[in-house]
Order: structure tokens, then C-alpha cells, then sequence
């Protein structure tokens, strides 16, 4: 039964890593070709209705590479997140047999402990990062501070070049 078990995550991580890698390489690619395409249209000719269009098409097709990007790191932190729920529930069922049959806790304390050493590990992982609920603030304070860095640094430049 372990064995099942270990070789279906085993195959359920690799298509889950393929999926999102080329999503996300996908995104990168859509992102930078609607800065493109709406950047190098504004300078040669007038905007017209079409050229509108043709903006608009692009940017949703990045939002939507986008919105599901959000939803399957949604669902992988979903279950990381009730996985991570499993040793609360272990450590009450352990309490429970202790009282119960207070002549074999030393067994009960061997199984909660495999379970706490293994419990690190469990989880969606993309890229060996854990995807957890918390993951999103994380990854959005990390831009924010590349952005701001790259902006303090080029206004610094600036006030040098001057």
C-alpha cells in the first residue's frame, strides 16, 4: 500500500511540476509580448478601434494565464494545508489511546513521532518551494521589493547622471 501510494504522488508531482512550469513559462512569454505589442503600437501609428482590440484580446488572454495560475496554486495550498492538519489530528488521536490503553504509549509515541518527521515534507511543492496558503503574500512581497529596489536604484542614477 505505501508503495502505491508513494508512486502515484511520485507521478502526480511530475505532471503537477510540468503543468505548472510551462504555465508559468507560458505567463512570462504572454507578459512580455502584450508589454511589447502595446508598447511598440503606441509610438508608430494612431490608436484606432482596431489597435484597442487587439490590445484588449492580449491583456485577457494574460489575465486569464494568470487567474489559472492562481487557481492551481489555490487548490495544491488547499491540500498542503489539510495535510498539514493530519499531525493535530494524530497528536489528539495519540492522547485519546494513551488514556484508553495506557500499556502500549510507547508505541503510540514511535507512530507520532515517524509522523512528525515526515511532516516536512509533505505537501505540493513547485520549484522546491512548499506551496502553502501564505505562499502568495510571500512571492508578493518579494516583487514588491524588487520593484522598489530597482526604482530607488534608477532614481539614483538619475540624481548621479545629473
Amino acid at each position: 500500500m505505501v508503495d502505491v501510494i508513494k508512486k502515484f504522488s511520485d507521478i502526480f508531482a511530475a505532471y503537477f511540476f510540468y503543468s505548472e512550469f510551462t504555465l508559468l513559462v507560458g505567463t512570462v512569454g504572454m507578459g512580455v509580448g502584450c508589454v511589447d505589442l502595446v508598447t511598440s503600437s503606441i509610438g508608430g501609428e494612431a490608436v484606432t478601434l482596431e489597435l484597442i482590440a487587439v490590445w484588449t484580446y492580449a491583456i485577457s488572454f494574460f489575465c486569464v494565464f494568470i487567474i489559472a495560475i492562481k487557481c492551481i496554486f489555490s487548490s495544491a495550498a488547499q491540500i498542503t494545508e489539510s495535510v498539514k492538519r493530519v499531525q493535530h489530528r494524530v497528536h489528539r488521536m495519540e492522547a485519546t489511546l494513551n488514556l484508553t490503553y495506557p500499556s502500549m504509549q510507547d508505541d503510540y509515541a514511535r507512530f507520532y513521532q515517524h509522523s512528525e518527521r515526515g511532516l516536512h515534507l509533505t505537501g505540493f511543492r513547485s520549484m522546491g518551494i512548499i506551496i502553502s496558503s501564505n505562499l502568495g503574500a510571500k512571492f508578493t512581497y518579494g516583487v514588491f521589493t524588487v520593484i522598489s529596489s530597482l526604482l530607488f536604484y534608477s532614481i539614483r542614477y538619475l540624481d548621479i547622471a545629473s
